[in-house]
Formats: structure tokens, C-alpha cells, sequence
């Protein structure tokens, strides 16, 4: 019955906003479509996590004894399995050489699935565009001729330290100035892109920093920070770079203090 009432009660432009697309492509999908895709998102939001098994296999691409296709016309895509890690989905031209000097890299199936389904062509680059525009995370790995030993990372700390306080602590208006100060400067070095492929509230700040225009600057490739500081990845015996933050960078463009507790500090 929840299911029911929140399906007749949505409009379809509601269900684009929730999986954060525009929306501007809804004249080219059908009434049917659109039903079977608002089905699919009322079964995530309504059922119980315990029931989800239960979606309709003709709702989602990836339901078991789905024969979902890895390549179209345009694209194809394979996996890496990496010992320790998630498996990773590689997207490449199916007919043409990549034009770009990395691969383009998504972590999860959802992701691969989207570029496959969309009509985006076979340049990797605006693949990899309109993946930006939408905010979702992917990575950029690029061969270097460097051995793995190349990579080194950060001993000392490169960011802006906002503080370690005693209770009570209340943070005041001119910090956070200060903060965005610091975060602007911050920004305007190499570690943009590296945010921007992270996606979520880390996309969100650098275009609230540097706006929208700095996008296709991500497509031209890895930067001067990536070897050694960045992520590395061994690959049928390549070795591979991209841009990459710390846990202490992200901390610092998010706006993270802490405030000790009785015996230790505690993140806000």
C-alpha cells in the first residue's frame, strides 16, 4: 500500500531530481518507461531493505538472469577485480582508440550501466563530462613510466589546520570567513580536481569555490601532484596514477574542527 499511494502520488520530474538527473531528456522516454522508473525508485524508497530482493527482474538492468549487454555502439565496458579493493568498471571506445591519455574508470556497476544505456557517443572525454555535470564519481588512470616505487605519500600535512578546541566552543562568523579564505587558495592549487572526482559535498565546494567552468579542465589529465601524492594502481604490469586527497585535505575543504572530549577530539 506505501508503495501504491507513493507511486500515484510522484511526478516524473520528482523521480529525476531524486537520482539527480536534469531531467531535460524526459520528452525522448516513453510513458512506459517512465512508469517502470519510478517503480524502481518507489520499491528503494518504500521497502524494507529485507524486501528489496523482491523488486521486479524487468525493473532494474541489473536483476539476476538479466542479460545485460557490457558494449553498445559506441562504448564497451570490462572490470578489473584488484586484490583488496572493489572492482573497478573501465570504459572504452568500442570501434576507436581513446583520444585521452587515461582511462576512464567507474567504481560501481550503476555508473557503467548509466554511460551504457545514455547516447553519449564514443568520445571519452564527453563521457567523462557529462559524469562531471551529473556529480558522479569516476576516476582518470593514467599510465606512467614510473616504477611503483615512484609513489610517496604525504609525511607532513599540506592543508590549513582549522584547530583543536576545549568545550564549550562555539565557532564564530569571522572562522568561517577565514575558512572559505583558506579554502579559495586551497582550491586554486591542483587539489580541485581531485575533489571534483570524489563527487558529493566535495563537488558541491569546489563550484561553490570556482563554478561550473572549471570542469572541463579535469578532462586534460592527471597534475603535477599526482606523482608521487596520488592514488597509484599496478595493472597488468602498469603502473597507473591519479589525483587523490588525503583524509586530513578532505577534512580541511569540508570544514572539519574538533572540539575535545574528555579524553579526545572529537570531529565537527
Amino acid at each position: 500500500m506505501a508503495f501504491d499511494s507513493w507511486v500515484d502520488k510522484q511526478k516524473f520530474s520528482h523521480v529525476c531530481n531524486i537520482v539527480r538527473d536534469s531531467g531535460k531528456d524526459v520528452d525522448s522516454i516513453s510513458d512506459m518507461q517512465q512508469h517502470v522508473i519510478t517503480c524502481f525508485v518507489g520499491y528503494l524508497v518504500t521497502l524494507p531493505t529485507t524486501q528489496l530482493s523482491e523488486i521486479l527482474s524487468d525493473h532494474w538492468d541489473l536483476a539476476p538472469g538479466t542479460p545485460l549487454s557490457t558494449s553498445n555502439v559506441f562504448i564497451q565496458v570490462s572490470y578489473l577485480d584488484i586484490p583488496g579493493q572493489e572492482r573497478l568498471y573501465i570504459i572504452q571506445p568500442s570501434q576507436s582508440r581513446s583520444l585521452v591519455p587515461w582511462k576512464l574508470v567507474v567504481p560501481d556497476a550503476a555508473t557503467a550501466v548509466m554511460c551504457l544505456c545514455h547516447d553519449w557517443g564514443s568520445d571519452i572525454s564527453t563521457i567523462a563530462l557529462e559524469l562531471l555535470k551529473k556529480g558522479i564519481t569516476f576516476k582518470t588512470l593514467q599510465p606512467m613510466a614510473v616504477p611503483p616505487s615512484a609513489w610517496c605519500p604525504l609525511s607532513e600535512l599540506r592543508t590549513y589546520l582549522l584547530g583543536y578546541f576545549w568545550p564549550p566552543f562555539k565557532a564564530a562568523y569571522a572562522d568561517y570567513i577565514t575558512y572559505e579564505q583558506y579554502c579559495h587558495e586551497f582550491m586554486k592549487e591542483d587539489h580541485a580536481r581531485a575533489a571534483l572526482l570524489r563527487s558529493g559535498i566535495l563537488w558541491w565546494l569546489v563550484l561553490h569555490s570556482l563554478g561550473f567552468n572549471i570542469l572541463p579542465s579535469v578532462l586534460i589529465g592527471i597534475s603535477q601532484d599526482a606523482v608521487p601524492f596520488g592514488q597509484m594502481l599496478s595493472l597488468n604490469g602498469e603502473t597507473y596514477f591519479d589525483d587523490d586527497l588525503s583524509e586530513e585535505e578532505v577534512d580541511f575543504i569540508c570544514g572539519t574542527y574538533y572540539v575535545y572530549t574528555s579524553k579526545f577530539p572529537y570531529p565537527y
